[in-house]
Protein backbone atom coordinates (compact mmCIF):
# COMPACT_ATOMS: atom_id res chain seq x y z
CA UNK A 1 0.00 0.00 0.00
CA UNK A 2 1.18 3.49 -0.73
CA UNK A 3 1.21 6.36 1.76
CA UNK A 4 -2.00 7.91 0.43
CA UNK A 5 -3.84 4.61 0.90
CA UNK A 6 -2.44 4.18 4.42
CA UNK A 7 -3.58 7.72 5.29
CA UNK A 8 -7.04 6.98 3.91
CA UNK A 9 -7.29 3.87 6.10
CA UNK A 10 -6.18 5.82 9.16
CA UNK A 11 -8.83 8.47 8.47
CA UNK A 12 -11.49 5.76 8.22
CA UNK A 13 -10.28 4.15 11.47
CA UNK A 14 -10.51 7.52 13.19
CA UNK A 15 -14.08 7.96 11.96
CA UNK A 16 -14.93 4.44 13.24
CA UNK A 17 -13.54 5.35 16.66
CA UNK A 18 -15.52 8.61 16.79
CA UNK A 19 -18.78 6.92 15.74
CA UNK A 20 -18.22 4.04 18.20
CA UNK A 21 -17.96 6.59 21.00
CA UNK A 22 -21.17 8.28 19.88
CA UNK A 23 -22.90 4.89 19.54
CA UNK A 24 -21.83 3.92 23.06
CA UNK A 25 -23.08 7.19 24.53
CA UNK A 26 -26.46 6.74 22.80
CA UNK A 27 -26.68 3.18 24.13
CA UNK A 28 -25.99 4.36 27.67
CA UNK A 29 -28.37 7.32 27.39
CA UNK A 30 -31.29 5.73 25.53
CA UNK A 31 -31.11 1.93 25.71
CA UNK A 32 -29.80 1.07 29.19
CA UNK A 33 -32.53 3.06 30.99
CA UNK A 34 -35.19 1.28 28.91
CA UNK A 35 -33.69 -2.12 29.68
CA UNK A 36 -33.78 -1.25 33.37
CA UNK A 37 -37.36 0.00 33.07
CA UNK A 38 -38.44 -3.27 31.44
CA UNK A 39 -36.74 -5.32 34.17
CA UNK A 40 -38.33 -3.28 36.94
CA UNK A 41 -41.72 -3.29 35.25
CA UNK A 42 -41.64 -7.07 34.95
CA UNK A 43 -40.57 -7.44 38.60
CA UNK A 44 -43.38 -5.18 39.83
CA UNK A 45 -46.00 -6.91 37.71
CA UNK A 46 -44.90 -10.45 38.57
CA UNK A 47 -44.89 -9.54 42.30
CA UNK A 48 -48.42 -8.11 41.95
CA UNK A 49 -49.48 -11.21 40.02
CA UNK A 50 -48.29 -13.51 42.81
CA UNK A 51 -49.84 -11.34 45.54
CA UNK A 52 -53.16 -11.30 43.69
CA UNK A 53 -52.91 -15.11 43.40
CA UNK A 54 -52.60 -15.46 47.20
CA UNK A 55 -48.83 -15.93 47.47
CA UNK A 56 -46.65 -14.36 50.15
CA UNK A 57 -44.16 -12.18 48.28
CA UNK A 58 -40.72 -11.11 49.52
CA UNK A 59 -38.50 -8.67 47.64
CA UNK A 60 -34.77 -8.89 48.28
CA UNK A 61 -31.94 -6.53 47.31
CA UNK A 62 -33.60 -3.66 45.43
CA UNK A 63 -36.04 -6.14 43.87
CA UNK A 64 -33.19 -8.09 42.24
CA UNK A 65 -34.79 -11.24 43.68
CA UNK A 66 -38.46 -11.83 44.35
CA UNK A 67 -39.64 -14.90 46.22
CA UNK A 68 -43.28 -15.98 46.12
CA UNK A 69 -44.49 -18.70 48.50
CA UNK A 70 -47.75 -20.53 48.93
CA UNK A 71 -47.48 -23.35 51.46
CA UNK A 72 -44.71 -25.58 50.01
CA UNK A 73 -44.83 -24.04 46.53
CA UNK A 74 -42.05 -21.52 45.96
CA UNK A 75 -41.15 -19.39 42.96
CA UNK A 76 -38.11 -17.16 42.71
CA UNK A 77 -37.60 -14.42 40.16
CA UNK A 78 -34.06 -13.09 39.67
CA UNK A 79 -33.01 -10.12 37.57
CA UNK A 80 -29.63 -9.62 35.96
CA UNK A 81 -28.51 -7.19 33.27
CA UNK A 82 -30.42 -8.62 30.30
CA UNK A 83 -32.06 -11.70 31.82
CA UNK A 84 -34.90 -12.56 34.17
CA UNK A 85 -34.90 -16.12 35.51
CA UNK A 86 -37.91 -17.76 37.11
CA UNK A 87 -37.53 -20.92 39.16
CA UNK A 88 -40.23 -23.15 40.56
CA UNK A 89 -38.56 -24.70 43.58
CA UNK A 90 -35.21 -25.85 42.18
CA UNK A 91 -36.44 -26.25 38.61
CA UNK A 92 -36.01 -23.58 35.98
CA UNK A 93 -39.41 -22.37 34.82
CA UNK A 94 -38.41 -19.60 32.41
CA UNK A 95 -35.52 -17.52 31.13
CA UNK A 96 -36.66 -14.21 29.77
CA UNK A 97 -34.22 -12.08 27.82
CA UNK A 98 -34.63 -8.34 27.65
CA UNK A 99 -33.39 -7.24 24.28
CA UNK A 100 -33.17 -4.16 22.16
CA UNK A 101 -33.40 -4.00 18.43
CA UNK A 102 -29.95 -3.52 17.00
CA UNK A 103 -27.96 -4.20 13.89
CA UNK A 104 -27.31 -7.91 13.54
CA UNK A 105 -24.52 -7.64 11.02
CA UNK A 106 -24.43 -8.42 7.38
CA UNK A 107 -22.41 -10.01 4.66
CA UNK A 108 -19.64 -8.41 2.72
CA UNK A 109 -17.37 -9.37 -0.10
CA UNK A 110 -13.67 -8.82 0.32
CA UNK A 111 -11.70 -7.76 -2.74
CA UNK A 112 -8.38 -9.39 -3.55
CA UNK A 113 -6.49 -6.11 -3.43
CA UNK A 114 -4.95 -5.58 0.03
CA UNK A 115 -5.91 -1.89 0.28
CA UNK A 116 -9.45 -2.41 -1.02
CA UNK A 117 -9.91 -5.37 1.32
CA UNK A 118 -8.78 -3.35 4.36
CA UNK A 119 -10.96 -0.43 3.30
CA UNK A 120 -13.97 -2.74 2.78
CA UNK A 121 -13.56 -4.25 6.27
CA UNK A 122 -13.35 -0.84 7.94
CA UNK A 123 -16.27 0.49 5.90
CA UNK A 124 -18.35 -2.57 6.84
CA UNK A 125 -17.56 -1.93 10.51
CA UNK A 126 -18.51 1.73 10.11
CA UNK A 127 -21.80 0.82 8.40
CA UNK A 128 -22.69 -1.46 11.32
CA UNK A 129 -21.96 1.30 13.81
CA UNK A 130 -24.13 3.74 11.83
CA UNK A 131 -27.02 1.25 11.81
CA UNK A 132 -26.67 0.81 15.58
CA UNK A 133 -26.72 4.59 15.99
CA UNK A 134 -30.06 4.59 14.16
CA UNK A 135 -31.37 1.84 16.45
CA UNK A 136 -30.07 3.49 19.63
CA UNK A 137 -31.52 6.87 18.66
CA UNK A 138 -35.03 5.45 18.82
CA UNK A 139 -34.66 2.19 20.78
CA UNK A 140 -37.14 -0.67 20.70
CA UNK A 141 -36.93 -2.91 23.76
CA UNK A 142 -38.83 -6.16 24.21
CA UNK A 143 -38.97 -9.36 26.22
CA UNK A 144 -37.97 -12.59 24.51
CA UNK A 145 -39.24 -15.91 25.81
CA UNK A 146 -39.02 -19.22 23.95
CA UNK A 147 -38.02 -17.42 20.77
CA UNK A 148 -41.04 -15.11 20.79
CA UNK A 149 -41.09 -11.37 21.41
CA UNK A 150 -43.36 -9.70 23.94
CA UNK A 151 -43.79 -5.98 24.44
CA UNK A 152 -46.02 -6.28 27.48
CA UNK A 153 -44.99 -7.80 30.83
CA UNK A 154 -48.51 -8.84 31.77
CA UNK A 155 -49.02 -10.77 28.54
CA UNK A 156 -45.75 -12.58 29.15
CA UNK A 157 -46.57 -13.36 32.80
CA UNK A 158 -49.91 -14.85 31.72
CA UNK A 159 -48.08 -16.94 29.12
CA UNK A 160 -45.60 -18.33 31.68
CA UNK A 161 -48.12 -19.03 34.45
Amino acid sequence: MNLQQLKELEDLKEKVSEREGYSSSLYEKNVLPLLEKYKNDFAEKVAAYFEKSGFEVEKIGQNSTITAKYKELTFSVEKSLHLISIQEGFDMRANIHIRNRGYAGGTMSIPDDEFLAAKARIQHQLNGIEKNIECYSNPEVYYEYNGRRYGDAEELINKIF
